[in-house]
């Protein structure tokens, strides 16, 4: 009989059909690879930017600010500023949290020791600063969240420059410090380079000018802003508060702070500061009537705000 004979067929092909499918690289389960193997995967993956972690995600290097546009965003919102300024009519929402803070004290009121500052003494502070003044266009560097402004400005008895920051807070541009000098500037405050390099020169430039300043702002309004431009271990140590100003919501004493400025900037005429290298330290040279020269290092470090570097250390050179 044939059927027999064809049973057999099938029998024998299915047989060897299923021996090639068994053998490797033909179906079935795929070898796994040695552990070499897996090693060389991960190592070559690791520098593909396909592979780049979920949880860690590729961070792109900070740039340095540009040359600020007055005719848009920190720019225009400067000039803008500047202009009520001189006006009188500044007000304290146009301020950082962080400056506000520092100006607007005494903190008196009970809702105002609650807060830590008193919105009504942050805009008297800028009455008595900028009113009545002309401020001039600025000049500066702006970034992303951070700008570094500065210009001329002159008043009735009172001509000088003025040191503004802007920062990006709550996607608006506030004001993070403001501060005045009558000193001349001597020379310009060359950056040691880096994203941070022109906020460094701003704030020594800045810091630098109060200490030398005589007649751009009223005395406790100046102390105010030199506070503001220093760290609170600098302030505590140049000028430790008493009770009453603790009791004001001041970590430091306004009288002292201004007797010490004195001491490094009393009776300049101009002064200039130099970056040490590419650190955050700098040069502070005091030139006083006469022709007489004096020199502190202004050692620097971050703050809490973009942009923002305080004064940590003031020494004599």
């Amino acid at each position: 009989m044939r059927r027999p004979a064809t049973l057999l067929a099938v029998v024998a092909y299915a047989l060897v059909v299923g021996l090639f499918l068994a053998s490797p690289g033909c179906g079935g389960e795929k070898p796994r690879p040695s552990q070499a193997n897996e090693n060389d995967k991960k190592g070559n993956t690791a520098g593909d930017p396909r592979e780049v972690p979920k949880d860690k995600p590729s961070v792109t290097p900070a740039s340095p600010p540009r040359k600020v546009d007055l005719d848009s965003g920190a720019g225009k919102e400067a000039v803008a500023f500047l202009k009520t300024l001189g006006e009188g009519a500044a007000k304290a929402d146009k301020l950082s949290a962080g400056f506000v803070r520092m100006i607007g004290l005494p903190a008196e009121l009970p809702t105002d020791k609650s807060r830590g500052f008193s919105a009504n003494a942050a805009e008297s502070w800028m009455k008595q600063v900028g009113g009545g003044a002309t401020f001039g266009l600025p000049s500066g560097f702006a970034g992303a969240d951070a700008a570094v402004l500065w210009g001329g400005f002159q008043g009735p008895g009172r001509v000088g420059n003025y040191s503004l920051r802007m920062i990006n807070e709550g996607g608006a541009w506030k004001v993070d410090y403001l501060a005045l000098t009558s000193a001349t500037f001597a020379t310009p405050a060359a950056s040691g380079g880096g994203p941070e390099g022109e906020y460094q020169s701003f704030a020594a430039r800045a810091v630098g000018g109060l200490l030398c300043d005589k007649s751009a702002m009223p005395k406790d309004d100046r102390a105010l802003a030199l506070a503001a431009g220093l760290a609170p271990a600098l302030r505590a140590k140049l000028a430790e508060p008493f009770g009453s100003d603790k009791e004001h919501g001041l970590d430091y004493n306004r009288g002292k702070l201004l007797l010490e400025a004195e001491k490094i900037g009393g009776g300049a005429e101009s002064y200039s500061v130099a970056q040490q290298g590419d650190t955050p330290e700098f040069r502070l040279e005091v030139t006083k009537a006469g022709g007489a020269k004096s020199s502190f290092g202004l050692t620097l470090s971050k703050g809490t705000t973009p942009g923002q570097w305080l004064v940590t250390s003031i020494t004599p050179q």
